[in-house]
């Protein structure tokens, strides 16, 4: 995502890229994101497949197509550390009247544990089995469900919406996040709005924030 995404621009560039793994669910998968868009979901293979349209919209073709050759996405696969990784990179990211949108399409072992650390974009996420890692920034977080007890998130000026999770750990900041059903929650808060639904265990540390609960078992 970028600026001036409502405004109507002349020319419009387009690329994408496509990568498949073969990846156990032991494998970890890094992401590492600017102005991105993630949607993720779970397989029943042991495959990752990565698609990210990158478009580039402006009133200038030079402008479009220079644009569109300023970001790029670094996809590494390091079998030693069975870990694999995907990195957007945008070298120049003061070209004006320019909009552009970079969007990722990814599917997972149901098994494997995710990081991502994204600034400036949407997070949806279905089930994970495993854990995860989050470092959100001036973002969107949805997510269905965290079913494992290795989940920590740590989130700034973003909104947060997950419908159920086991264990969760984290960090936010001028944020707002919507828990509807949880087993074990423990987050720091500061100047948040926070809406849990029915919950087991809750801990909150909250400073200039407000806190909604309906159950706590």
């Amino acid at each position: 995502t970028s600026n001036d995404s409502n405004k109507e621009f002349k020319y419009t560039k387009n690329k994408s890229i496509d990568k498949d793994f073969d990846a156990r669910s032991y494998y970890n998968l890094n992401l590492y994101g600017i102005y991105s868009d993630y949607k993720i979901v779970r397989c029943n293979d042991d495959k990752i497949s990565i698609r990210v349209e990158i478009t580039t919209k402006s009133n200038r073709e030079k402008d479009a197509e220079e644009m569109l050759n300023n970001i790029n996405i670094e996809i590494n696969d390091s079998k030693k550390s069975e870990t694999i990784e995907a990195k957007t990179v945008i070298k120049n990211k003061k070209m004006y009247n320019i909009n552009f949108q970079i969007e990722y399409y990814i599917s997972i072992p149901k098994n494997m544990f995710l990081t991502i650390d994204n600034s400036y974009g949407k997070i949806k996420i279905d089930k994970l089995n495993k854990g995860i890692v989050l470092d959100l920034k001036y973002g969107e977080l949805t997510i269905d469900s965290l079913l494992s007890n290795n989940n920590i998130i740590d989130i700034s000026y973003s909104d947060a919406k997950i419908k159920y999770v086991n264990w969760i750990n984290g960090e936010l900041k001028y944020s707002d996040i919507r828990i509807n059903d949880g087993n074990n929650i423990d987050l720091n808060m500061k100047y948040c709005n926070a809406k849990f639904g029915d919950v087991k265990k809750l801990t909150a540390t909250c400073e200039y924030s407000e806190v909604n609960c309906n159950n706590i078992d």
